[in-house]
């Protein structure tokens, strides 16, 4: 739980501080704004989300193999720092671009055919265009939110085998996307399980997320374990945590 506290605060002081800053210049200077709302909050925690969830796996894996826990074994995400650094940064924008991409190209054509299809005597859309961009808006963030979900459960033992057994990170994706292949539907819900329950303590008052978080590294990572005895996915020799 306290290093749960110390990620929140980290993350709520990265992410207070930009918001401010960004609220502080918005009636003057809007990319001024963003460009230090990016620097200021998005940068240090993309850096610093990698390293932050490789200490939690390895807390996690610690209290189902050689508990107690403590606040040394937060060290693990530092001592693979180059890995676990490229993890955060890889892993989100696979779940992040190509959603994104495709949501930028269809926008584009969509705007393309409204104009088309726009009245020019009314100068305004009609209700059916309107319906109909509503409705692909809709599919399309559905479509993100399923392809967030795959993506992540295909790679939710990248960050547990780097935490786990020291792997680069190329080589934590190939096994991850190796082991996940079998009985990959089971995963999906149990990660998503974990999210949603892990999310819900967003809803009370933000700070409740310190106390449901920590079910989502437990989860992951009793899942990590049961794939270790029967896919050799588990620990290497020399490696201690």
């Amino acid at each position: 739980m306290a290093v749960c506290l110390v990620f929140g605060l980290i993350v709520a002081f990265v992410g207070g501080a930009a918001l401010a800053v960004s609220w502080g210049w918005l009636g003057y200077e809007l990319p001024a704004a963003m460009i230090v709302a990016v620097v200021c909050g998005a940068v240090p925690v993309f850096l610093a989300k990698g390293p932050l969830a490789c200490g939690l796996y390895a807390c996690a894996l610690k209290n189902y193999r050689d508990p107690p826990v403590n606040a040394a074994t937060m060290r693990r995400g530092l001592e693979t720092l180059p890995a676990s650094v490229t993890a955060g940064i890889v892993l989100m924008l696979f779940q992040r671009i190509p959603p994104l991409a495709v949501a930028a190209g269809v926008y584009g054509v969509t705007e393309w055919l409204t104009g088309l299809l726009r009245d020019p005597n009314a100068g305004r859309t009609s209700a059916l265009v309107s319906a109909g961009w509503m409705a692909l808006s809709l599919f399309i963030l559905m479509a993100g939110f399923a392809w967030g979900f795959w993506i992540s459960t295909r790679t939710m033992f990248v960050v547990p085998l780097i935490a786990d057994r020291g792997l680069r990170f190329t080589t934590a994706l190939r096994q991850s996307w190796i082991t996940t292949r079998r009985r990959f539907w089971e995963l999906f819900l149990v990660r998503f399980l974990a999210y949603v329950v892990a999310n819900l303590g967003a809803y009370v008052a933000i700070l409740g997320i310190l106390a449901t978080l920590p079910v989502y590294f437990l989860v992951v990572m009793a899942a990590y374990e049961d794939r270790s005895e029967t896919t050799g996915v588990g620990p290497s020799a020399g490696v201690s945590l």
